[in-house]
């Protein structure tokens, strides 16, 4: 993986975390007061999080994870880059799918759909490999 990919990637997982503050606030309103943050197997909530705490702490979540992809690819050697920079965008396309389910429910009570978690994962793969890519062939 190219330097120019890799700073490409840092810059996409920090915009990741701006664009879901800026969606977060955009839907704050709409949002209910408590918002279920955990469902049973079958589906039903079971725990809830105030309104701004969840935005608070999904916002951070994300921020955080940016923050420790940005350093981990500043000191993993070049060997391990590539995996390390795959591993963390799949699961960080896993965590904002999750995030993204759990508002769908609370704006309209439609069940979690786990095929878009894993959705938002895959894309958020071929989104590197395509970066990946595009970055080798410029050299």
């Amino acid at each position: 993986m190219t330097a120019t990919s890799r700073r490409i990637l840092v810059v996409l997982a920090w915009a990741c975390a701006g664009c879901w503050l800026i969606y977060c606030l955009m839907l704050r309103s709409q949002l209910p007061a408590d918002v279920a943050i955990q469902f049973s197997t079958d589906g039903d909530p079971n725990l809830w999080l105030g309104r701004e705490m969840f935005i608070l702490i999904t916002v951070l979540l994300i921020a955080v994870d940016a923050g420790i992809f940005h350093r981990m690819v500043s000191q993993v050697g070049d060997a391990l880059t590539s995996v390390v920079v795959y591993v963390f965008f799949l699961f960080y396309g896993g965590v904002i799918g999750v995030f993204w389910e759990v508002l769908a429910f609370n704006l309209s009570n439609s069940p979690i759909q786990w095929m878009w978690i894993g959705t938002f994962a895959v894309v958020s793969g071929l989104i590197t490999l395509v970066v990946d890519m595009a970055g080798r062939m410029s050299k």
